[in-house]
């Protein structure tokens, strides 16, 4: 068994050098590591292309600056791997739990019981504090158990443990390719979201294990720290997306799925946008809310209490951002 583990890289020159040598510490393993230079003008290609020519597994591939997704996609293609691990360039893997892992799945890929997608646990690394926190949100008695990647969504929305962070999946090559599933483009931020919805949909085999994957760092600067109105804009596409994608889709439970995320995805855009002082932004989204709502969220699950949300929404729009004045106002009266 065959591991692709595809790392798209954009100016992080400090950090790189550590993400690579993780992946280089796992022993006993088959394995490919994709590099994809996303256009850094920092030092980051020097190194990539000094650790290629001491390296026969490493692969360095070369585009012009098109956002993590349009790399992670350039990777997909470029991969030859049973299995593909989606690694970020500032973060690293903990060689010796996620080696343990891949090498428990090789044992049931060689005896035809292939799993389609395995769920793991990271430890977030703080820049600020030089600490690091575990997520330890999944329920125990899930670990080590397999379900389907629909009943896997089904249990993280109800159980409040939804999570697309990548580098806490495996992905079997197959289920992605024979689907045709890839990461939407063009996007700064929150491009994994649909790519998880869609791989999970279609994963028949999804297996919970108990171990640590790698270190997520969480750092000044990052694309998802920085609060903008991209952030907005691109939740907002998310929703569109969604809803284009599945607005004809006949499972009853991926019905329910998909209605709550679109609703997920409209209230955190016209939230950020409002965080960010952008009427304009907050109009466009909210008409085209109403407009979805009219035409398909309100007959998703016609007569249910979670349609209470949508109609408060749905009928109180000119009151947000008078409130969010009001309190501008409030609070400079009170300094």
């Amino acid at each position: 068994m065959k591991l692709s583990i595809i790392i798209p890289v954009y100016n992080t020159e400090k950090y790189i050098e550590q993400c690579i040598k993780s992946v280089l510490a796992l022993k006993g393993i088959e394995k490919e590591i994709i590099v994809i230079n996303d256009g850094s003008t920092d030092k980051s290609l020097c190194i990539l292309e000094k650790y290629e020519k001491e390296y026969k597994e490493i692969r360095v591939i070369l585009q012009e600056n098109q956002g993590a997704s349009a790399a992670r996609n350039e990777g997909i293609k470029a991969s030859g791997g049973d299995y593909i691990y989606f690694l970020d360039s500032d973060d690293w893997i903990e060689s010796e739990s996620f080696e343990k892992v891949v090498k428990d799945i090789e044992k049931e890929y060689e005896n035809n019981q292939e799993i389609d997608i395995v769920v793991g646990k990271e430890r977030a690394y703080s820049e600020f504090t030089k600490t690091g926190s575990l997520d330890e949100r999944i329920p125990r008695e899930l670990k080590g158990k397999v379900i389907s990647g629909k009943e896997y969504m089904i249990r993280s929305i109800n159980d409040k443990f939804w999570n697309v962070r990548l580098p806490i999946y495996l992905y079997r090559r197959k289920l992605i390719t024979d689907n045709g599933i890839l990461f939407p483009e063009g996007r700064r931020s929150n491009e994994d979201e649909v790519f998880s919805i869609d791989i999970f949909r279609y994963g028949k085999k999804l297996k919970i294990v108990d171990e640590i994957f790698g270190y997520y760092r969480a750092r000044e600067g990052s694309i998802m720290s920085v609060l903008n109105i991209r952030h907005a804009e691109d939740i907002f596409r998310n929703a569109k997306e969604l809803l284009e994608k599945y607005k004809n889709e006949e499972d009853y439970e991926m019905k329910k799925i998909i209605f709550y995320m679109i609703k997920r995805y409209y209230k955190s855009s016209m939230k950020k946008s409002i965080q960010c002082g952008r009427k304009d932004i907050f109009e466009k989204i909210y008409k085209e809310f109403k407009k979805d709502c009219k035409k398909y969220l309100f007959r998703i699950k016609e007569k249910s209490y979670e349609n209470i949300e949508l109609y408060i929404i749905y009928y109180t729009k000119d009151m947000i951002f008078s409130i969010k004045e009001n309190l501008k106002k409030y609070r400079k009266g009170r300094k």
